[in-house]
């Protein structure tokens, strides 16, 4: 995590040289809905978001392609918005860094579907539980892979990290059972990335 100042506001945003890196005191990377303890998000209407799907924000529900129209507009749609009261929106409230917000937002909506960890690994799973189609342990899900994918040297452990740290395309449930979770699509592009350390 990388923390300035803007504005005098504090501001905190991955450290992309370090997105995929496991940290055991990171509770983004075991928690089940991908929120870490007290830092790790985006700025969004003044306050920390987590890089979860979907974000639950006061009553609002946001995903990357269900949110605010400010988010794309000016002036604000307010009257056609179903997610904030005029009295009540944080976006409103926090209209002189709209421009923050949205750098911020449009930053979520490409890093959100980039897989944690090791990308062989990852994909690996990942594929393998969608040919499957139903939920595996992930002591089965190991064998599996390294029987299809003999080059990927892969155990146990570091499978069932993988799997805890990325929550947004793998639902535990429960006793060491994982699945995919449906219509979300990893993106391994590493453009991506290189487009936001730039």
């Amino acid at each position: 995590m990388i923390d300035f100042k803007l504005n005098d506001k504090f501001h905190t945003v991955w450290d992309l040289n370090e997105y995929h890196a496991w940290d055991s005191l990171n509770a983004y990377d075991a928690s089940p809905d991908g929120l870490s303890g007290d830092k790790e998000g985006f700025y969004f209407g003044n306050w920390l978001l987590p890089f979860t799907i979907p974000i639950r924000f006061q009553s609002a529900i946001i995903t990357p392609d269900h949110y605010p129209g400010c988010i794309n507009k000016s002036p604000f749609p307010c009257k056609n918005c179903d997610f904030f009261s005029v009295d009540h929106c944080p976006i409103i409230e926090d209209q002189e860094n709209i421009e923050l917000s949205r750098e911020a937002f449009r930053t979520y909506q490409q890093l959100v579907f980039i897989p944690k960890g090791n990308f062989n690994i990852f994909q690996s799973a990942f594929e393998e539980l969608r040919l499957h189609g139903s939920p595996l342990n992930y002591k089965l899900l190991s064998r599996i892979v390294m029987a299809r994918h003999p080059n990927i040297k892969v155990t146990d452990r570091q499978l069932l990290k993988i799997l805890c740290s990325n929550p947004i395309f793998f639902a535990d449930s429960g006793q060491g059972v994982f699945q995919m979770i449906p219509n979300r699509i990893p993106k391994f592009d590493s453009s991506i990335l290189l487009n936001f350390l730039l």
